[in-house]
């Protein structure tokens, strides 16, 4: 299952949807992981600039602690410890690629 999880919701055939499904029913403390990781992921694909980069972030951060999902704590200590450098990203859309 761990594949299909990996996998963005969209990318799933209706088939792998149902098993994420059937997993998710069993485990909830997965199914909220799999949403928070997806609401980051669209905000590092979807933010227009640094400053709503931030709250959006913030807001995130918050539903993640509000969750209690102790998978999130070394990502959230990353970003506290380097929130400046992260946000850069969001100003241009530069990163490391190569590194």
């Amino acid at each position: 299952m761990r594949p299909l999880v990996r996998r963005e919701w969209r990318s799933l055939n209706p088939n792998q949807q149902g098993q994420v499904v059937e997993l998710f029913e069993q485990t909830p403390t997965l199914a909220s992981a799999y949403v928070l990781r997806t609401l980051l992921t669209t905000i590092f694909d979807q933010t227009p600039d640094r400053a709503t980069a931030q709250t959006r972030l913030h807001l995130w951060v918050e539903r993640v602690k509000a969750a209690g999902i102790p998978c999130f704590n070394k990502f959230l200590n990353t970003l506290h410890n380097w929130q400046d450098g992260i946000l850069n990203y969001f100003a241009g859309g530069h990163g490391s690629d190569f590194v």
